[in-house]
C-alpha cells in the first residue's frame, strides 16, 4: 500500500458518517480477503458510510444495497476515493 496518499484518497476506518466513496484498493495485508470480496467489496465498487460504532470498534456501510458491518481494523485495510 502506498504510503503517499493523497487528500481524496483516504482509508475506510476514515470516512465519514454520511460520505460515499468509491474502493480504489484493499491491502494484501488484509485478513481474509476473499470473504470481503464474496460480499462486493473490491475495487470500483461505491460504498457510503452508515454509522460508527460508539466506540469505535465497528462500522457500518452500505455497500450494493445492502448494510455491512466490519471492524475498523480491516477498515484500515480499505483505500478509498470520495465521490
Amino acid at each position: 500500500m502506498n504510503n503517499l496518499v493523497s487528500p481524496e484518497i483516504l482509508a475506510l476506518s476514515d470516512l465519514p458518517i454520511g460520505s460515499s466513496a468509491i474502493i480504489t484498493e484493499i491491502s494484501n495485508a488484509m485478513r481474509n480477503p476473499k470473504k470481503f470480496a464474496d460480499a462486493g467489496m473490491v475495487p470500483g465498487t461505491r460504498l457510503s458510510m452508515e454509522s460508527h460504532a460508539p466506540l469505535g470498534g465497528l462500522l457500518r456501510i452500505k455497500l450494493l444495497g445492502s448494510s455491512l458491518a466490519l471492524h475498523r481494523n480491516d477498515g484500515k485495510n480499505i483505500m478509498v476515493k470520495l465521490s
